[in-house]
């Protein structure tokens, strides 16, 4: 009997999975959860977890990345499953790093599923893709991913929320209305955000458009 964990913010999204997956594991135990923190606390209730989907993005700007530490430690036999409607190969990438077994787009059909699910039961210790091209990674600046990864811990809180300002196009005054701050003082702070997260051969503007997503995920 395969017990099964859902954290995803949308009900409707939580309740087709678990019908689907109703259908391929009829015996299953199914827990679902809307938040970051309900999701937390069931890790350490379950003394078993066979199977985990996680949606990236959740309301209230909680990222379901921050479970994925603890998932290792309390649970590192069950296999997690990234459901989400994110799906460009930097952020396929990042799953990666962070040792997901498995991506599923929100798009994938039923019939899909179970194949899919089985495909990745016998080989949990490669990362699965359903749908996407073997070289998937060729095309992308994975050393500029690994830094941003590497480096964006290096921010302090207000470092982070002018940067999640500015990805949400806010503007330099805006950002110094907002925290109390002078512009000047904004800008200065935007220079070691760049300098911080070791791509100078990039100007922030760039790097914001070309990393947005990358960006709104990591440090939601």
């Amino acid at each position: 009997m395969k017990k099964i964990t859902l954290l995803d913010d949308h009900p409707i999204v939580r309740f087709s999975l678990i019908n689907m997956l109703r259908e391929i594991y009829p015996d299953s135990i199914i827990y679902e959860f809307s938040t970051l923190h309900e999701f937390k606390t069931s890790l350490l209730q379950n003394t078993t977890i066979d199977l985990i989907f996680l949606d990236i993005m959740l309301q209230n700007n909680e990222n379901g990345l921050e479970a994925i530490p603890a998932i290792k430690i309390l649970h590192p036999a069950a296999i997690i499953i990234v459901f989400s409607l994110y799906e460009t190969p930097e952020i396929l990438y990042i799953l990666k790093k962070y040792q997901v077994h498995a991506f599923f787009p929100k798009s994938i059909e039923v019939s899909e599923i179970k194949e899919y699910l089985l495909n990745i039961e016998n080989h949990c210790h490669q990362f699965y893709v359903c749908g996407q091209p073997k070289h998937l990674f060729e095309n992308i600046d994975t050393d500029a991913i690994d830094l941003i990864l590497n480096n964006l811990q290096k921010l302090n809180p207000v470092e982070k929320n002018i940067l999640k300002l500015k990805i949400n196009q806010y503007k330099n005054s805006d950002i110094a209305y907002i925290l109390n701050l002078k512009t000047k003082t904004v800008e200065n702070y935007i220079n070691r955000i760049n300098s911080k997260l070791s791509l100078k051969n990039i100007k922030f503007n760039v790097l914001l458009d070309k990393y947005k997503t990358i960006l709104k995920i990591l440090i939601s």
